[in-house]
């Protein structure tokens, strides 16, 4: 699966925290290790504050979103009002896909398996709705669009 290779921080912005393979931290042996590498969410937020192309935006409902444009990610960090907190949701956005884009999720939550399986279908439900506005925005602006339409291959603007 390819990345974004472009900033598209406005349209994340639109996600309060939005998934393919979703996972916990092992906090119960009903679920399977995050794929997030670090230990904690606390520990991956201080990471991506050392990153000089992190950029942080507090949206009005608590969560935080950072944008890592050298890896193309968009991390969403749960408030403390959320019954998942803490927990982090890593999204990467297909460019191309076989009919439409599609977001692959991986969820670190340290709270309740309860509390974690219901974050993770929040953000199921949105990622699948962004994918889909991702896809009519392109219809719109073909210009704009990084899979090529008549080769069928990616643009290779890096």
């Amino acid at each position: 699966m390819t990345k974004w290779h472009f900033g598209w921080a406005g349209l994340f912005g639109m996600l309060t925290c939005s998934a393919q393979q979703v996972t916990a931290p092992s906090v119960s042996q009903s679920r399977p290790p995050s794929k997030i590498t670090y230990a904690s969410v606390t520990e991956t937020l201080n990471a991506l504050r050392a990153l000089p192309d992190a950029k942080f935006t507090q949206l009005e409902d608590g969560w935080r979103n950072v944008s890592d444009s050298s890896s193309n990610v968009l991390w969403s960090f749960a408030p403390p009002s959320d019954p998942a907190y803490p927990a982090v949701v890593k999204r990467i956005v297909s460019e191309c896909g076989a009919s439409a884009r599609h977001v692959a999720m991986d969820v670190l939550c340290e709270s309740t398996t309860a509390a974690c399986s219901k974050l993770i279908t929040r953000m199921e439900i949105r990622n699948a709705d962004f994918a889909k506005g991702l896809d009519h925005f392109y219809k719109q602006n073909s210009d704009a669009d990084p899979c090529n339409a008549h080769s069928g291959e990616r643009a290779t603007s890096r």
